[in-house]
């Protein structure tokens, strides 16, 4: 690592990282932080932990209930748990904004800077079936990755939006019980993980990166209820960037306050009380920085009768469309207000709030069209809610589920589109001839080195 102690000075203060262990960071930065997964509730709940236990050491993540550092050599991208969406592979320290944020059931949340999922698929897992998110992410070409991400994660009680933060705060004004902003920023943590070259140390980049920083900070302030909250994240170390934006967000936010966390005190960052740091040389990760803010006051007449205004006018114009022809070989979806155009359909399930669904450009998608003919999606059949359910479905074992993921056909005597499935863990897609199950996985789903003890 070239970085200097002046700089290092120069990017972090005097009080944030005592003197005698900027030696100790600075070695720390060369080598790459262990692997980590989250896993979801019902992992443990079905027994299926026994399955993944070989990828996974016995230590926990200390500021995450469902995090596990993973165990050396393991390959926790390349098993069965993981392509059926039973745990998201993240580094340990991107899950301090997950805990932060404490979404909870029946919430409606906003992931501001969404891709590619990882924080919007623990949002999920802590919404549960009563709650929405809405997922956006304003660089188009990060769209696929969050996309698939939520796909695989199976809950529909999502909406993808891709714009402005300005932009969808005009949109849908004040709607959302918490807001997380995992903010772009010059990312200092990922140069550990070859990620990120040293150019991201650069005070030209930390300014650059700080002013529009305070631009979506803004904006998101816009988009949370009184009484709400709004978390600020980013994968960089210095304070320019972290503690220095969420000073100034406060100077200039009058009916905003600090909203410490009890639990996570232990990694309380000196300079500010609502934010917490973690560092490579002491926790085990890349690094990672997150405040929590509260928003005390009410909204003004004029938030409310705009609000009013703005979904007034949206509401005259919302329509539903029918499924698309031929979706009755796939299987029954009841209860669910579905919409689309010409290439792509979605189905939510009924009662998502209004102005997320307008502001959407997708959300649980269930079926696209690839000339005149339209096909299920793989979205479709991950899908885990009561309102869907395949006409068939295909029950294989571990081999021939390792064979499927790398993309092969199997042996079938039955005709029609399937669900494949192992031990309860939908996979997706494939249309069977009477003789073979042509594979239907899309290229991302597939896992080319999995064996067959997955």
């Amino acid at each position: 690592m070239t970085l200097d102690h002046d700089l290092l000075h120069q990017l972090l203060g005097d009080s944030l990282l005592p003197r005698d262990e900027r030696s100790e960071f600075l070695a720390a930065l060369d080598r790459p932080p262990p692997g980590a997964i989250r896993w979801r509730d019902e992992l443990v709940e079905r027994d299926w932990r026994e399955s993944v236990s070989h990828i996974v050491s016995d230590e926990p993540i200390a500021w995450h209930p469902r995090g596990r550092f993973v165990a050396p050599e393991a390959r926790p991208s390349q098993t069965i748990a993981f392509a059926a969406g039973d745990y998201y592979i993240q580094d340990a320290g991107s899950l301090l904004a997950s805990r932060l944020l404490k979404a909870a059931e029946g919430e409606v949340i906003c992931d501001l800077c969404a891709s590619p999922g990882g924080k919007s698929t623990a949002i999920l897992e802590d919404i549960g079936d009563s709650g929405w998110l809405l997922a956006n992410e304003a660089i188009r070409t990060r769209l696929p990755a969050l996309e698939f991400n939520l796909a695989r994660h199976g809950s529909p009680r999502f909406a993808v939006s891709q714009l402005d933060p300005d932009s969808l705060a005009d949109r849908v004004g004040p709607i959302f019980d918490a807001v997380l902003v995992d903010a772009p920023c010059s990312g200092q943590t990922l140069v550990s993980r070859g990620k990120q070259s040293d150019a991201s140390w650069s005070m030209r980049q930390v300014e650059h990166s700080a002013a529009r920083q305070q631009r979506i900070l803004t904006a998101a302030a816009r988009l949370v209820r009184p009484g709400g909250r709004l978390v600020y994240s980013t994968c960089t170390f210095a304070v320019e960037e972290n503690e220095a934006r969420v000073e100034q967000f406060l100077a200039e936010h009058r009916g905003w306050s600090q909203f410490p966390c009890d639990e996570l005190r232990r990694w309380q960052s000196p300079l500010l009380e609502s934010a917490y740091r973690l560092w490579p040389h002491r926790d085990g990760c890349a690094g990672a920085f997150a405040a929590r803010l509260i928003r005390t006051t009410d909204e003004s007449e004029s938030e409310r009768t705009n609000t009013a205004r703005r979904w007034s006018e949206r509401a005259r114009r919302r329509r539903q469309i029918e499924l698309p022809p031929g979706f009755d070989a796939w299987g029954v979806l009841e209860n669910a207000e579905v919409r689309g155009d010409a290439q792509r359909c979605f189905a939510w399930p009924i009662g998502a709030p209004g102005e997320m669904i307008e502001a959407a450009c997708s959300g649980p998608e269930v079926a696209f069209r690839k000339g005149n003919t339209w096909f299920p999606s793989f979205a479709l059949a991950l899908r885990r809610d009561d309102a869907w359910s395949p006409n068939q479905t295909m029950s294989i074992d571990a081999p021939q589920a390792a064979a499927y993921l790398r993309g092969e056909s199997l042996p079938c005597d039955r005709r029609g589109w399937l669900v494949v499935e192992y031990a309860g863990h939908r996979l997706g897609w494939a249309k069977s001839d009477g003789r073979q199950a042509k594979n239907q996985l899309p290229k991302p789903a597939r896992l080319e080195r999995i064996g067959e003890a997955g």
